[in-house]
């Protein structure tokens, strides 16, 4: 399941570096408070013209990271702390996404608006971008910490006095069995 986390983070971070190389090209204007370049402006509005034809791939790999961290937590692959918290950093990673850059990309995309319009929606997703990465990061570091600690049946003291069962991880496997109930012989 780890690997599956990390692979849709990886895919995510990749994406969001492109669209941070897009949001970095408008920032030495952002002060000047006039519309950007047609040099700068014309890349950009290209760019997201070419990302919102096809969506679906960034929805999918989103999708595929929550389904992950569920099952994380309903087959307790991962510290429950570790998954819900991680789960909090995605969703809010999909919210914002959903309500900002989305919406942003599309207008963009669109090329309808004037230069100084897309201007302001180009500095305004750039803090929406900023917010993805930090939740994006959370989520890496917290998958780290969990594939670390590995799960909470991996310590011999969860074993005590509990039933028969196996766990396998990607370190160990971790064999719990009950003592025995046969009584030792005596020496005669």
């Amino acid at each position: 399941m780890f690997i599956t986390i990390f692979v849709c983070i990886g895919f995510m971070l990749a994406i969001l570096y492109i669209d941070l190389m897009f949001d970095v090209m408008a920032v030495p204007h952002r002060r000047s408070g006039a519309a950007l370049p047609k040099a700068v402006l014309d890349p950009i509005t290209y760019y997201y013209r070419r990302v919102t034809q096809n969506p679906y791939v960034l929805m999918f790999v989103m999708l595929t990271t929550t389904i992950s961290l569920v099952l994380q937590i309903v087959y307790g692959l991962a510290p429950r702390w570790a998954a819900y918290a991680s789960l909090a950093a995605i969703g809010l990673a999909m919210v914002a996404g959903i309500v900002k850059v989305i919406p942003t990309a599309q207008r963009l995309a669109s090329g309808k608006d004037s230069p100084d319009v897309q201007t302001r929606l180009i500095h305004g997703v750039f803090t929406a971008h900023a917010l993805l990465l930090v939740c994006i990061l959370a989520l890496a570091a917290l998958q780290l910490v969990a594939a670390g600690r590995g799960t909470p049946y991996d310590r011999s003291e969860d074993c005590a006095g509990g039933p028969s069962y196996e766990r396998t991880t990607d370190r160990q496997v971790i064999a719990c069995r009950p003592a025995s109930r046969t009584a030792p012989r005596s020496a005669a």
